[in-house]
């Protein structure tokens, strides 16, 4: 065969090489794209509301002692 027959030949192979794996990259895209959208299809499900808790009211402060520091020391 000659050199531009075999030229020939080798940018046939790889314009058909191209063309396979454009045809994958088409049916990946159309894989995914109908994935999404039987996701999309399924109804969420009902989230309850979320309930923050009240603030609890402050600690009320201890009533001052009745005895003294003094008369303890003695």
């Amino acid at each position: 065969m000659s050199p531009w027959g075999q030229l020939h030949e080798r940018v046939t192979a790889q314009a058909w090489a191209k063309a396979r794996e454009w045809e994958q990259v088409r049916a990946r895209r159309a894989a995914a794209k109908a994935t999404a959208a039987q996701v999309a299809a399924i109804p969420a499900e009902p989230v309850a509301p979320v309930v923050i808790p009240t603030p609890r009211p402050a600690a009320s402060p201890a009533p001052p002692s009745t005895t003294s520091a003094r008369s303890r020391s003695s």
